[in-house]
């Protein structure tokens, strides 16, 4: 196979022909690697980057990591909500077809050679992910291996967060491993640069402290804003005068200029006179329509166009689409309206009636949707050219109507907009100077082409200076720190705040993410005092541990916007990650709300002003807020619970009989048959279960107020939790063969990962050696139940049959073992390997050491102190060897030597080659225990 095989595949993939900068960018990356910029117009396919990533990693997929220009993983980061869905498809679809060619004979040669390279270390060509924010819950899926291909289709925050050891909505002990995958063996991608300049700059900074990581790190810039080096790569003549790709840059664009009176119910009034103007003057097109398109910069703004079109036209379709929405109800959505705008819609279609969108600047970059007409607000000269990227896309009709709208008080001297600062301002002025104009005195119009040659041409004959958006800029990321960032446990205090390296300085924090459940009690009328409030916290603790909250149901809110609506205040909603930060509200009288970081930390609070980024809170649906189209502040009308629906999409099954939820069979009737189950004093599963003829093990949580939850207990592989010590199983398992298993996948990843045969055989070694301290004699008896007998007498256990969530039978194992809290078996790893002579075994005997220790995120760098009266020396026999240290291992101690080991390994393997090392071992351990379970199951 060689570059000149591209074509082929593309066909094989899209059934169709590549563009040829398609095609000439794939020879450039097989032959010399990937440019820094990719200066290509709106409609040309930037996405096709997908396909060449993965193309070109298969060409090299044999080489070592320090050999290969092309990396295991493609991020491929938009600072837009609603495109990463969009790009997320072709990703899927790419994978499903590499599904298929390995099975299907016929397929075509070259897919099916690229599928079998691609999964000769793992079994699988390609994963996808997409990583939209939200909770702990099962947002890790694509961190389950260091050596699997994948495209992972992100945003900015949740990207950044990762790479700077500081993952939004990551545990603390996931973190490293998050880091590891994110800065090693990666191709990040971002999507319009120019919306994202200040994590340009960070990810220039990070390639310079990476140094000699030994696996390739690159980060390529994609905009349709022109304005690059002299060597971007870009379009060639034969791009320009291809018969698809030439009518999408040649059509014509034409804009009016309109002035509102101000901003507010004047701007609101005129962006909707111009759209219903529009309307009546687009005709339709084969495959129905015209839509129209109103593009505004914030949510309350397109609300509130979105009902005054509305009222004014009740016969005419009309939708809201913003970044403020649920996935699960932004799905449900798109599926209404892509057949009616997406770019390449069928032309033989059913017909469909006109079409009235208002959406934000969540479809300004990358969405594949082709409207007939557009309205937009004034903003930056290069956030318009987006938005007209999403008009004619493909050129279809070759002329279509537009209008810019800018309220009066945008422009005046001085004037500063809360989300493009002077740049509204100066983009408007460029654009009134170059306008043509049509007409006389008060019926005159100004007009601007926004065609993509049209606007280019014009553009280069009077360059618009300050029109396009002045990005904040990032602080520089020191060495120094770095070095702070890279301790993830515990986090230093005071922790760098990350945010302005992601957005800039003077940008707000990330979101929060906000879950509606009807089954919650109503907390506005909660008293933290009474004697029933621990009792209620405790029972909300157990009914979201049992189905915690999903990313798929969560709503993204900017902080300040979401303290503000608790507090009663309100404050308007960008939609692009980063925006201008605003103050928080006055303190107020803030409403109650669950905060939620997962089964050992759910607090009902009322201060919201303590929220951080990544934190997911939970509401009463009663409370309102949002509705099908996503973020509502003014409704007060119960929100629709999407639990259910939420982990259904997950496989999961469950039944919920609640008083506020509509039940089959009737409320009545359920809670009847639920009563004579479960009453106060005694709760019978299992006849339940059988009552309701349920097959399967099913976790029982009763109502205080009545009905009762019911969750299947989940026994697949993946349900290893991904940073926790792994002790749940269905059977017990002996630790001498789960080192044994733990080393040999270990070395099969770390191969297949492409490492140097040293730290594969580091990484190996670690790998047998890293659960030695589980045969510490109390942690035994733990495991064991508490039988110190039991663990005296028969071979150390690896993984006990306790249930992890019975937290009660973990305590009390753990006080009958005598075993302090907080203890770490890691750190008794280290205490029997530190004078043992298989360090010498090891080319770097302080690595070693350290990933033993690390292995599940803790100890970077300090222990944890625990009060510990026991002494003498620990003895453990296995697999013929002796090891021996003290129970003592003073590991947490100022002068223990753990944090300056920290120290010398971040100088020698640099912050996140330290975190890959690391991710091997760890990754190799949660996927053994996973093959554990898998054979243990019924």
């Amino acid at each position: 196979m060689t570059p000149e095989d591209f074509p082929a595949f593309f066909r094989a993939v899209h059934g169709q022909d590549p563009f040829p900068w398609q095609a000439a960018l794939a020879r450039r990356v097989a032959g010399t690697g990937w440019p820094a910029l990719l200066d290509l117009p709106t409609g040309s396919g930037k996405t096709a980057v997908i396909d060449i990533a993965v193309f070109t990693l298969a060409l090299e997929i044999d080489r070592p990591a320090a050999e290969r220009r092309a990396p295991l993983r493609l991020f491929f980061a938009i600072d837009r909500r609603i495109v990463v869905d969009d790009v997320a498809r072709r990703a899927d679809h790419l994978r499903d077809r590499l599904d298929a060619a390995l099975t299907d004979d016929a397929a075509d040669a070259v897919a099916t050679t690229v599928a079998r390279r691609l999964a000769g270390g793992t079994g699988k060509p390609l994963h996808t992910a997409t990583l939209r924010g939200g909770t702990l819950h099962h947002d890790a899926d694509w961190a389950r291996s260091p050596a699997q291909p994948l495209v992972c289709v992100t945003t900015v925050d949740q990207l950044g967060s990762r790479l700077l050891f500081r993952g939004y909505g990551v545990s603390e002990g996931m973190r490293p491993v998050h880091a590891g995958l994110t800065g090693n063996d990666a191709l990040i991608v971002l999507d319009e640069a120019h919306l994202s300049r200040p994590f340009e700059q960070t990810l220039a900074t990070v390639r310079r402290l990476r140094g000699n990581a030994g696996t390739p790190f690159h980060v390529v810039r994609m905009s349709a804003t022109p304005g690059g080096p002299a060597d971007a790569f870009t379009l060639g003549a034969e791009d320009r005068t291809h018969p698809v790709l030439s009518r999408r840059l040649s059509a014509s664009k034409p804009a009016r200029l309109v002035v509102a009176p101000a901003r507010g119910a004047g701007l609101e009034e005129e962006l909707a006179a111009q759209a219903l103007r529009l309307l009546g003057e687009t005709p339709p097109c084969a495959g129905g329509g015209p839509a129209v398109g109103v593009v505004v910069n914030r949510v309350g703004t397109a609300r509130a166009v979105f009902e005054r079109l509305r009222a004014a036209r009740p016969e005419v379709d009309a939708a809201l689409l913003t970044g403020r929405v649920r996935p699960l109800d932004r799905d449900r959505l798109l599926a209404e309206l892509l057949p009616r705008i997406r770019a390449g819609r069928a032309e033989d279609a059913p017909a469909g009636g006109p079409l009235l969108l208002v959406a934000t600047q969540c479809i300004e970059a990358g969405a594949d949707l082709d409207l007939d007409a557009l309205v937009t607000e004034a903003a930056s000269l290069d956030a318009l050219r987006q938005r007209f990227g999403r008009l004619d896309r493909l050129g279809r009709r070759g002329l279509a109507p537009a209008a810019v709208v800018a309220p009066k008080d945008a422009f005046a001297k001085n004037a500063t907009d809360p989300l493009y600062g002077t740049a509204l301002r100066e983009g408007w002025a460029w654009l009134m100077a170059n306008a043509t104009v049509t007409g006389k005195g008060r019926a005159a119009v100004g007009q601007v082409d926004f065609g993509v040659e049209a606007l280019a041409a014009l553009m280069e004959r009077t360059p618009p200076g300050d029109a396009a958006a002045l990005a904040a800029r990032a602080p520089v990321l020191s060495p120094a720190v770095l070095d702070l960032l890279a301790r993830t446990a515990p986090a230093p205090h005071p922790d760098p705040d990350i945010a302005p390296f992601l957005h800039g300085l003077g940008r707000d924090a990330a979101d929060v993410f906000v879950v509606w459940r009807a089954d919650l009690p109503a907390l506005d009328d909660h008293d933290p005092k009474s004697p029933d409030a621990d009792i209620l916290e405790l029972d909300i603790a157990r009914r979201l541990t049992a189905l915690p909250p999903s990313a798929l149901e969560a709503m993204a809110l900017p902080r300040h916007v979401a303290v503000a609506w608790l507090t009663g205040t309100r404050a308007d909603a960008p939609d692009a990650e980063g925006a201008t930060a605003e103050p928080l509200p006055a303190e107020a009288a803030p409403r109650w709300f669950v905060r939620w970081r997962g089964a050992d930390e759910c607090r009902i609070e009322n201060r919201p002003f303590t929220l951080r980024p990544g934190d997911t809170i939970v509401l009463p649906a009663g409370r309102g807020g949002c509705d099908r189209y996503g973020w509502a502040p003014d409704s007060g009308e119960p929100v629709t619970d999407l639990a259910e629906e939420a982990a259904r999409a997950r496989g999961r099954r469950l039944h919920r009989f609640h008083p506020n939820l509509p039940t089959t069979p009737p409320w009545e009737e359920a809670a009847a048959l639920i009563a004579l189950h479960i009453t106060a004093d005694r709760v019978d599963a299992a006849g339940l279960i059988g009552a309701l003829s349920l097959d399967g093990d099913w976790t029982v949580i009763p109502y205080a107020e009545g009905g009762v939850l019911l969750v299947e207990r989940r026994r697949k592989p993946d349900d290893v939790a991904p940073d926790g010590d792994g002790l749940l199983h269905t059977t017990p398992v002996l630790l001498a063969p789960h080192l044994d298993r733990v080393a040999e996948v270990a070395g099969r990843l770390a191969r297949a990962a492409g490492l140097p045969e040293d730290l594969v055989a580091d990484i190996t070694l670690a790998a047998r050696l890293h659960d030695i301290g589980k045969a510490e004699p109390r942690f035994q008896a733990m495991l064991r139940g508490g039988d110190a007998v039991a663990a005296a007498t028969r071979p150390p256990l690896a993984k006990s049959l306790l249930p992890d969530r019975d937290r009660a039978r973990w305590h009390a194992a753990r006080e009958a073992a005598g075993l302090p809290e907080g203890a770490r078996h890691e750190a008794w790893s280290v205490a029997l390997l530190r004078d043992h002579p298989r360090l010498r075994d090891a080319a770097d005997p302080e690595l070693l050491l350290w990933l033993v220790g690390t292995h599940h995120g803790q100890g970077r760098p300090w222990f944890p102190a625990v009060p510990d009266r026991a002494s003498g020396r620990l003895s453990v026999t296995l697999g013929g060897d002796r090891f021996e240290g003290p129970v003592a291992h003073e590991l947490e101690r100022l002068d223990g030597g753990w944090p300056e080991l920290m120290e010398r390994l971040l100088r020698r393997y640099g912050a996140w080659g330290l975190a890959h090392l690391e991710t091997v071992l760890r990754l190799a351990d949660q996927r053994a225990s996973a093959d554990e379970m898998r054979e243990a199951a019924p």
